[in-house]
């Protein structure tokens, strides 16, 4: 779960990084760095590499927040994409999550499988409509 989030949270980052704003990104890290130190200090002893993953887990879905907090601030029209990223990496974290639930290795082919077909009806959807929209202008 935790690699999905940080992997949408690099989209955020780079756009802040070019924007010329790496003083934005290096606020939020070193805000973010006693916390986590605090939180891992305390997890570690009690659930060990479990209550490790679950820490930065948080910490990067913080990280993508703030990130993502910042790049609005940095351009207003972003709103309805950050706000479309976030939705699905709620999904997609949501379907990790899952998949690391269901023990049998045929569950998880099922879910994966179920997955695939649903970002093909996305996807095919969304291939139509820009299909539909450049037949029109054109």
């Amino acid at each position: 779960v935790g690699m999905v989030v940080n992997g949408v949270a690099h989209v955020p980052f780079v756009f802040v990084q070019g924007r010329g704003r790496p003083d934005l990104t290096a606020r939020i890290h070193l805000l973010e760095a006693p916390v986590y130190a605090f939180a891992l200090l305390w997890a570690l002893p009690r659930w060990g590499l479990v209550g490790a993953a679950a820490v930065w887990t948080a910490r990067v879905a913080v990280d993508l927040l703030l990130l993502t907090a910042a790049s609005w601030g940095l351009s207003r029209e972003l709103g309805p994409a950050l706000a479309r990223t976030l939705g699905l990496t709620v999904v997609g974290a949501a379907v990790v999550a899952a998949a690391a639930s269901v023990d049998a290795w045929e569950g998880r082919l099922a879910l994966v499988g179920l997955v695939w077909m649903g970002g093909a009806v996305v996807a095919g959807r969304w291939i139509a409509r820009r299909w539909t929209t450049v037949r029109a202008s054109g």
